[in-house]
């Protein structure tokens, strides 16, 4: 009797969604990591706008 439990050129895992390209060729995972990077960036913004309006009534927000 013969068992195989690993046979040659088998694969083991498959990708899963983020290590597979989207339609336009760039990998999802950068997408996502450039999505991410403008959100931080709009958020720091966010809060400097708004320590500014704090600041213009009297109050020193902490940092």
């Amino acid at each position: 009797m013969t068992s195989v439990t690993n046979p040659p050129n088998a694969l083991t895992s498959f990708p899963d969604h983020t290590q597979l390209p989207d339609s336009d060729g760039t990998f999802v995972f950068a997408e996502r990591a450039e999505q991410e990077s403008q959100r931080a960036e709009q958020e720091s913004q966010r809060a400097d706008r708004l320590a500014a309006q704090l600041r213009s009534l009297g109050i020193e927000p902490e940092t």
